[in-house]
């Protein structure tokens, strides 16, 4: 299957609509943390270093499971990561932690999507799809994975335009911010690097 992934701009348009500051909040993480969708619902509040800016991904929630409602499991690769957060993902976030906080019950073991219960794939997707219609791009819906093949292509697309080429320096950076292995980076996004195939024709065209 081609890989699909939004751009920067059409992501502006996507999150310009959603005045639900935990729905928000939610896509914001998906795109600038790169989070699977499991890891992002199984995040509570104690993961959340707010001082280091860091989000701390651990383990990861699953609703296919016979045994109750959910359950959380480690990792995909049982890799744990600490993540760095953007500035406007830390002060959405901020703003979304304000506003949990006026619950009586709040507790920081929460949930950070779903406060005492977890945000089911229904609701994320129903939500997903009526916002990409609102914002004019329901040509472009993707689904919540590719929110994630979304993030990696925004850095390099960035990685780029700062001048940098070195593929293999990229992929080093981005395997623990993703939870994959520097083969599997290689191997599902090498072809979104652009200069790739211009540097074997200049091979080529130099003999």
């Amino acid at each position: 299957k081609e890989m699909d992934f939004f751009t920067y701009d059409e992501f502006n348009k996507f999150i310009s609509v959603i005045d639900n500051q935990e729905y928000k909040t939610f896509f914001l993480m998906l795109y600038y943390l790169g989070l699977r969708q499991g890891e992002c619902c199984a995040l509570t509040w104690n993961d959340i270093d707010f001082n280091r800016k860091v989000i701390i991904v651990n383990k990861t929630l699953s609703t296919n499971t016979k045994i109750g409602r959910y359950k959380i499991t480690a990792t995909k690769n049982c890799l744990n990561r600490e993540i760095t957060m953007s500035k406007i993902l830390y002060n959405e976030l901020k703003k979304y932690k304000e506003i949990v906080m006026k619950y009586e019950d709040f507790r920081e073991d929460w949930f950070v999507f779903g406060n005492g219960d977890f945000l089911s794939t229904y609701q994320m997707k129903k939500h997903k799809d009526n916002y990409f219609i609102e914002a004019g791009l329901e040509k472009n819906i993707i689904t919540i994975h590719e929110f994630r093949h979304s993030h990696v292509s925004l850095c390099i697309n960035e990685y780029i335009k700062s001048g940098q080429t070195d593929s293999t320096k990229f992929f080093l950076m981005m395997s623990q911010r993703m939870g994959h292995s520097l083969r599997v980076m290689q191997e599902t996004y090498m072809h979104l690097f652009p200069s790739v195939q211009d540097k074997i024709i200049d091979l080529l065209d130099n003999l």
